[in-house]
């Protein structure tokens, strides 16, 4: 019997009587070292997370800065006129506007609309109380927008090459 005893249970029995850990304090020690593990890698992971994020808010900024120059570039080149400088009818609801044209007949207005429309492009009339109807297109919030759209707009062939920006401010 005594024998059967130290068979099952020699090695922790030796490793108490050696003041060595037995199994059951092995296996606290190994659960707390993968725990310490684990604790590692998720903190090494959300660095990883924080340092990614910096960096991507670091180009944005950048990016930013770049847009911002090439905008005011483009602001410098374009003629923009500020509403407040003009007597307008119309409510406008965006800030900015690219005029293309400007009739005492406002069916020629329409006509130029209308061929606005139909190649793709958003706009609307705009009543001076001078009596002219303006053709206004691809209203917008955002100058990036005016940009990147009035690029593309130059492009048509009713669009005139002068075609100004107006400022709703």
């Amino acid at each position: 019997m005594i024998a059967a005893f130290l068979l099952s249970n020699s090695c922790d029995f030796c490793r108490r009587l050696a003041g060595r850990p037995d199994s059951e304090e092995l296996n606290r020690l190994w659960v707390a070292m993968q725990e310490d593990i684990e604790q590692k890698a998720e903190q090494e992971r959300q660095a990883e997370l924080e340092r990614l994020a910096e960096q991507v808010r670091l180009e944005e900024e950048a990016k930013a800065r770049e847009d911002s120059l090439q905008l005011s570039e483009f602001m410098s080149k374009v003629k923009t006129i500020s509403v407040s400088g003009l007597k307008i009818e119309s409510k406008l609801e965006r800030r900015y506007y690219c005029m293309i044209g400007s009739f005492r007949d406002a069916a020629n207005a329409n006509k130029l609309l209308n061929r606005l429309t139909q190649a793709g492009f958003e706009g609307q009339l705009l009543k001076f109380t001078n009596g002219l109807t303006a053709v206004a297109a691809i209203p917008c919030d955002r100058i990036s927008e005016m940009k990147e759209a009035r690029e593309k707009l130059l492009n048509e062939s009713f669009c005139p090459k002068d075609a100004w920006i107006l400022v709703n401010e």
